[in-house]
Formats: structure tokens, sequence, C-alpha cells
């Protein structure tokens, strides 16, 4: 008897599409961390070491090895907000009393505390000895943090402030109102832009301002205070903003549970990630190479760019006395003295004795279970592997097969109602790919002459056989209208 012959799956030409540079570039972005949190997570905060989640009545840091370091627990009630200075030593975070607490990193200490008649979700270091922050009562505060005292005071919005964010020496503020409104320490209001939606979110990129609300984002210029545009990428509200190290690329998290990147040259989406529950907040680390997400049912994703290394900590005392113990344990250690070639093959070519068994190391190739029953002939069977695998290409292949053996009129008898209908949804998923349609026609037209007169029987048949009837007049109309289209750009080209 002749050696089976495997079964070739068919190979269909690849969709002739050119993969962008970019898109490979956040594939990277790989899910390393996943944790539920008993709350939502509503404001992330990066800096170089560290990345803060606020969520609840407590603060959790983590380093970027997604460590949990330490943890704020100094709020009388749900903790809002969250930023760090520019240097990383200091973190300012609110609560829905009205506090406004600062805090410095390294020790846990609580310096400041500063009292608002209503809570504040927005505060923003203006240099290393001011801070500026924005209240539910409608204005936006400015702190001197060595004299313990609000230095002034800015009245205009109209609504909540939930945004404030710095440009060179001002400081900018965004409303519920809609209104972003710009101002000088001193002077007070310089000018204000009507996104004409409640801001949810506030952004400065060089010499530009991106503000969210709604679905859609607005960018402003801000040497000529005027709208360059506006871009609705998202079908429910965005929720937070985030830019790259480079400021190329702007980072946006919506409750449509999607995470979208979008390029600032182009203003075109360059990718896109799906979450399982609406996005608040997202971030990007200092040197892109975690991409920090919040869900509002309490789980936080942390996606790390696989291609890029983390770097690594500075080594403290600690770390150094240990190397410097292990240097001389090393040295201490005496040297391997075999290291000649003949030493590490040894065996490799020796040949068995009279007594000795050889064992042939060749690797059997495992018979795939769709090749097992192709070799029984048992057709049934492998058509039934055939509909239920993930892989339309090995579907297609099993049928043609079948075809090729005259065997799938036998493998199609027998069958009852309920098996039929789910056959006929698969033939009607598939008719509309030209990959699989000269395949799947013939057995659509063998189904009906098998099983048409079963219909009456069963309603759900029949209901069945009709829609499967429709998709085949859809396809036939759809390929008439490509026929003419091509008759039409061979008469122009002729």
């Amino acid at each position: 008897m002749a050696n089976y012959v495997p079964l070739e799956i068919v190979k269909f030409p690849r969709k002739p599409t050119i993969e962008a540079s970019h898109s490979r570039h956040w594939k990277n972005y790989k899910n390393s961390y996943l944790r539920q949190d008993h709350s939502s997570i509503t404001n992330l905060a990066v800096s170089d070491n560290f990345y803060a989640v606020t969520a609840s009545a407590r603060i959790r840091f983590f380093n970027y090895d997604n460590q949990n370091k330490f943890s704020l627990t100094r709020f009388r009630n749900t903790t809002i907000g969250g930023v760090f200075r520019e240097d990383g030593e200091l973190f300012s975070a609110g609560d829905i009393e009205g506090s406004l607490n600062i805090f410095q990193v390294s020790t846990k200490t609580l310096l400041r505390n500063y009292r608002h008649p209503k809570p504040s979700y927005s505060s923003m270091f203006l240099d290393k000895t001011h801070i500026a922050s924005g209240c539910d009562d409608f204005l936006v505060r400015y702190w001197d943090l060595s004299q313990k005292r609000e230095v002034s005071r800015f009245a205009g919005h109209i609504d909540y402030v939930r945004a404030v964010e710095k440009y060179e020496n001002l400081i900018i503020s965004g409303g519920m109102d809609g209104i972003i409104k710009l101002w000088d320490a001193k002077s007070g209001l310089v000018t204000q832009f009507d996104h004409q939606a409640p801001i949810s979110g506030l952004i400065v990129c060089g010499d530009k301002i991106i503000t969210a609300g709604h679905v859609s984002y607005k960018l402003w210029d801000c040497k000529n205070w005027q709208c360059l545009g506006t871009l609705t990428p998202h079908s429910k509200n965005i929720t937070s903003l985030s830019l790259n190290s480079h400021k190329d690329r702007l980072i946006t998290g919506s409750l449509d549970c999607t995470v979208k990147i979008h390029n600032l040259n182009t203003f075109i989406v360059d990718f896109m990630i799906k979450y399982p529950e609406p996005v608040l907040t997202v971030k990007m680390s200092p040197t892109d190479s975690h991409l920090i997400v919040g869900m509002a049912d309490g789980k936080l994703s942390v996606r790390q760019n696989k291609s890029k290394p983390v770097c690594p900590r500075k080594m403290d005392a600690t770390d150094e006395l240990y190397l410097k113990r292990w240097e001389e344990y090393h040295k201490s250690m005496p040297e391997e003295t075999i290291k000649n070639y003949r030493y590490f093959n040894r065996g490799i070519y020796s040949k068995a004795e009279n007594d000795e068994l050889a064992i042939d190391n060749e690797n059997r190739r495992k018979i795939k279970d769709y090749d097992l029953l192709l070799r029984k002939f048992h057709y049934g069977e492998v058509l039934d592997l055939a509909f239920d695998s993930e892989s339309p290409d090995l579907s297609i292949s099993i049928i043609q097969e079948l075809v090729l053996r005259n065997g799938l009129k036998d493998a199609l008898v027998g069958r009852d109602a309920v098996i039929v209908i789910k056959i006929i949804e698969w033939l009607g998923k598939k008719i509309h790919n030209p990959k699989y349609t000269s395949t799947i026609l013939p057995m659509i037209t063998m189904v009906i002459d098998m099983y048409s007169a079963l219909a009456g029987v069963s309603s759900g048949l029949m209901n069945a056989l009709l829609k499967l009837i429709r998709e085949v007049e859809i396809e036939h109309e759809q390929q008439t209208q490509s026929l003419e289209v091509i008759g039409i750009i061979d008469f122009l080209l002729g």
C-alpha cells in the first residue's frame, strides 16, 4: 500500500499591503502587567522612576518593573488628581473634600496642605516653588510653596475647572463651560478660546495647545491664538490626553474602550488598542517604554515596548557592596583548564558496539487529526472538523480534497436539521470572500439540492435556506457589477 500523502493547505495570494513602520512600533507594546483594583482608576501620573495610580482613597506608586513600592493613604476621603513635579521629587494630589496635598516622594512626607472650599480635580507645578490648581468653585488659584500661602486667584470660569496646565510663564485652565483661559500670574487674563464642549483634557505640545471635549479634540496655535483644526476620532467622550517623549504623537483614551495614537504631523490615527472597559486615564512613560492605562472597572493595564530596553536604575551603596563581593568570589574560583574541542565533543562520532542498540533520533512527524480521518475515509467526521476549525484556509483545503475524492456528497448525506443549519450559516459567511467563492458555490448548490425537501418540516432550516439564497443573490449582483466595471475599464484603456 502506498504511503499516505498529507493534506496540503491551500495558499492564497497575500494582500498587497505595506505595514507602516509606526504600526510595527506600536505593535511592540505587549501586555506586561494587568492589575484589578477595587474601584475606578481616575488618574495616572508618571516620572522618571515611578508611575502613580489614583484609585479610591489611596495613591499607589509603582516602579517600571511593576512593583508596588509604596502608597499614600493620608486622605480622609476619595482621592482625586495627582501630578509629579518635573524633577520627580514632589507629588501633588487632592481629595473631594477640597484638600490639596504636597508630598515629598522620597520620604512620603506631607509638606503642604492647602484647602479649597470645593474639590480640586487638577493641579500643575509651574516651577519648583509654585503650583496652580483648578477648583469646582470656578476659580484658579496660584500657590507659593515657600510662603505656604495662596498668592492670587483668578475668576472667569462659569463652571467647574477640571484641567490646569502651563505654557511658558502662563497658566492655562479649562472648564466644564468649554472655555480655555490663559492667565498671567501678575496681570490676570491674557486670552481665551471656546472649545464649544466641556473640557475633559488639556495638554501643551510646544507652541500648541490640545484640548479635548466630548468626542473631539482641537489644536490651538499659541502664537496666532487661533484654532488649527478639529478632529473626531472617538465615538464616545475623550477622557484623557498624553504625549510621547518626542511630542509628535498624541495618545487619547475614551469611554468607547479604545486608546488611539495620532500623528500630530498628518493628523492620522497611527494605531488603535482595544480595551475591555471604558478608559478613564492614559499615560506614556517619559522614555516611551511603557503605555499605562486605567479603566472604569479598576483594571490597570501596562504595556511595555519589548524592543526598547528599560533604563537600568542607578546603583546604590548596597548594590556596589554586593558587586564587589561577587568580583572577589569570582577571582578566588579556579579557572577551568579543559578548553579543547575534543573534550566538549566527545562521544558524538563514536560507533555502536556489536552488543549495543543504535537508536535513530529522527523525529517522526505527528499526523494531524484531519489527515488521520482522511486516511481512514471518514469523510463526514473530517467535514465536521473543517466547519469547527478556526482557520478558513484549512476548511477550504479539506472541502477541495473531498471534491477531488468525490466524497463531498457522502460527507453531507445523513445530516439532521441542526447540523445542516450550522453548515448553511458557515457557507453564508464565507461566500462573499473572493478567495473561497469558487469552492463554496458548488457546495451550496449541493446542499440546497439535498436538503431543500426537508425545509417544510423544519422552520429553522427553511429560514436558513432563505437567508443563504439571499446571500447568493447579493454575491451574484456584486460580481455582475464588478464585471461591468471591468468592461468599462477595458473599454477606456483599449
